[in-house]
């Protein structure tokens, strides 16, 4: 396969999510990133099959290794914060960076906002008053929130089709790889 595994990823992004473990946050440059578009790339990480998500660098020699990088959307993880990106046409694909704790609010209709709630900082009250409706995969106008529960770790994977937005989460606990099934929010 010409593309590797970012060519895997865009044949069919829930299928790969189900059985390749997705890091969003081992690429240092990811920390201070704004919520934005982003040209990333999957890389292997480790013999498991975990897959590492990385930015590419405008570099020549950094474009030619990763060629068939693809735009999207990332929505970083800040302490004390709720940082938040709109989603819209500019690029297919939309990650967060990985929920312990906190809380993903998607607000609108088929461009969402989404924002990613520091569950450190608000208390159950105030996220309550932020948070009107859980999510519940067919929920497309209203408000909604969603948190990872008891899970180590989750990440909320973002596809578009034409000008619509469907999430799905990939829960997991770095100590027994693979992810849990790949579930639509």
């Amino acid at each position: 396969m010409s593309g590797g595994m970012n060519e895997l990823f865009r044949s069919g992004p829930q299928q790969f999510l189900s059985s390749h473990p997705l890091n969003t946050q081992p690429d240092p440059s990811l920390v201070a990133v704004q919520p934005g578009v982003l040209r990333l790339n999957l890389v292997a990480e480790g013999s498991c099959g975990a897959m590492a998500l990385t930015t590419v660098k405008k570099a020549p020699e950094a474009m030619s290794i990763a060629s068939h990088a693809f735009n999207a959307y990332y929505l970083p993880w800040q302490a004390r914060a709720k940082p938040s990106v709109q989603l819209g046409l500019e690029a297919d694909y939309f990650f967060t960076a990985a929920i312990t704790g906190c809380r993903l609010i998607i607000s609108g209709g088929g461009l969402p906002a989404v924002t990613h709630v520091d569950g450190g900082f608000f208390n159950d009250q105030q996220m309550n008053a932020l948070c009107n409706t859980r999510a519940n995969g067919t929920n497309t106008t209203a408000m909604r929130y969603w948190d990872n529960g008891a899970f180590y770790a989750t990440i909320v994977m973002g596809v578009r089709n034409g000008s619509t937005w469907k999430f799905y989460a990939q829960s997991y606990n770095p100590d027994s790889r693979p992810p849990l099934d790949t579930q639509e929010i």
